[in-house]
């Protein structure tokens, strides 16, 4: 060892012992950050080829906000499937926006200019409810082809756990 390193060694583990006491002070102070997980039923829910789910909209909600999650996890079972939240799709978001959106988050692409056009008109006139839209994209074969699981859900509903609306829990499972 050069004579520049000795010096520096108690530097160095003087910088570690200080680094590795803030982290015990921190995390004695705060709880571990542990995602929350919320069971659902699926009973009602209706369910595609490639095991994507999407949910009816209850009767009272007239245009409700959508969160979208993908399969995270499976157990060896295959019985239960936990999902994580990707984004939400808020009822305020003119349908060019709703659609955007609603194409990266299940196809994982950009929309192209016919799809735009097309559905933005479907559902500004209303031949269309947003709900229907969601499902055609997780049902088409392009979404199958990607073999990537979704489960849309309304919010807010009887699915996802009482609170803010507007903040889905981030874990969703399904089975078991």
């Amino acid at each position: 060892m050069d004579l520049k390193t000795e010096r520096m060694q108690p530097l160095v583990m003087r910088t570690l012992h200080k680094l590795a006491e803030q982290l015990r002070d921190a995390s004695a102070t705060h709880a571990p950050l542990v995602p929350s997980r919320h069971k659902i039923d699926a009973r009602e829910a209706e369910f595609s080829n490639d095991g994507s789910v999407i949910f009816p909209e209850h009767s009272d909600a007239q245009n409700p906000d959508w969160a979208v999650f993908h399969l995270h996890e499976m157990d060896r079972s295959g019985a239960e499937r936990t999902f994580k939240l990707s984004g939400t799709l808020t009822a305020q978001m003119p349908a060019p926006e709703f659609m955007a959106n609603a194409y990266t988050l299940i196809l994982m692409r950009t929309i192209d200019d016919d799809g735009l056009r097309t559905y933005s008109e479907l559902l500004r006139s209303g031949r269309l409810r947003r709900r229907e839209v969601l499902r055609i994209l997780a049902k088409s074969n392009e979404a199958q082809a990607l073999q990537r699981q979704s489960l849309i859900v309304p919010q807010p509903s009887v699915w996802l756990p009482s609170g803010d609306p507007q903040a889905p829990p981030p874990l969703l499972i399904i089975g078991a």
